[in-house]
C-alpha cells in the first residue's frame, strides 16, 4: 500500500493537481486499501512521465468506483449518462465524474506530479516540459491548467435549445438564448465532443 500512496495522493488532489469535488482523501483511500488491483495501479502512477492508455483505462475504472461504488461501468462517460438518467436530470454537476477528456488531462497532471515526487532522491533531474502533461505555458512562462481540449457541447445542440426565461431578457431571441439554467445533453452529436455533456449556466 505504501508504494501506492504517492500516486493516490497526486490523483485525488494536491497543491498542483485539482481534486474530485466532495470525495476528499478518506473515501479514495478506503477504496484502494486492500484492493490489490488498485494498489498496483497507483504504484505505477509517476513511474514513467508519460501516462499510458492502459494506465488511464484503469484510472477510469477507479474513478467510476469512486462515484458509484460497486458499479460494473468502467468508463466515465457512460457512468455520467447512467447517473444523470437515473436521477432524471435532478443531479448536481459535482455528483458526476468528469468526462473522459477532462479526466485524461487530470490524470496526466497527477502522473507528472507523482513522477516529480518519485525523483526526489535523484541528484540531477531532467527538466520536462509541462505542455504535454495537462498544462500550458505562455511566452512569459506563466503556467495555466488545460481543463479540456474538446468543445463542451456541439453547436447543433445549442441551436436547438429553448430559453425558459419567465421575463424578457436582452439575451433572448425568439426564446432561444444562452441563459439556460440547467441543460443536459445526453448524447453528443459530434465524435469530437465530450459525451455526455452537461451545462450549468446561471438563469437570467
Amino acid at each position: 500500500m505504501a508504494t501506492a500512496l504517492v500516486g493516490l495522493h497526486a490523483y485525488t488532489g494536491c497543491d498542483t493537481v485539482s481534486a474530485f469535488s466532495g470525495k476528499g482523501k478518506v473515501t479514495p483511500f478506503n477504496l484502494v486499501f486492500g484492493n490489490e488491483k488498485f494498489i498496483s495501479l497507483f504504484s505505477k502512477i509517476g513511474v514513467d512521465v508519460n501516462l499510458s492508455d492502459d494506465l488511464f483505462k484503469s484510472l477510469q475504472e477507479f474513478t467510476c468506483q469512486l462515484y458509484s461504488r460497486g458499479t460494473n461501468v468502467a468508463e466515465v462517460n457512460n457512468l455520467r449518462y447512467n447517473l444523470f438518467r437515473s436521477k432524471r436530470g435532478k443531479i448536481d454537476s459535482s455528483q458526476l465524474p468528469p468526462c473522459e477528456n477532462v479526466l485524461r488531462l487530470h490524470a496526466k497532471r497527477a502522473n507528472y506530479q507523482a513522477f516529480v515526487w518519485r525523483q526526489c532522491l535523484v541528484p540531477i533531474v531532467q527538466e520536462i516540459s509541462l505542455q504535454d502533461h495537462g498544462w500550458t505555458t505562455d511566452e512569459e512562462g506563466n503556467i495555466s491548467i488545460t481543463w479540456m481540449t474538446v468543445k463542451s457541447t456541439p453547436e447543433a445542440v445549442l441551436n436547438k435549445m429553448s430559453c425558459k426565461c419567465k421575463r424578457k431578457c436582452f439575451l433572448c431571441s425568439i426564446r432561444k438564448c444562452s441563459c439556460h439554467f440547467c441543460v443536459g445533453t445526453l448524447q453528443s452529436i459530434s465524435k469530437n465532443v465530450c459525451k455526455p455533456v452537461f451545462i450549468f449556466i446561471n438563469s437570467c
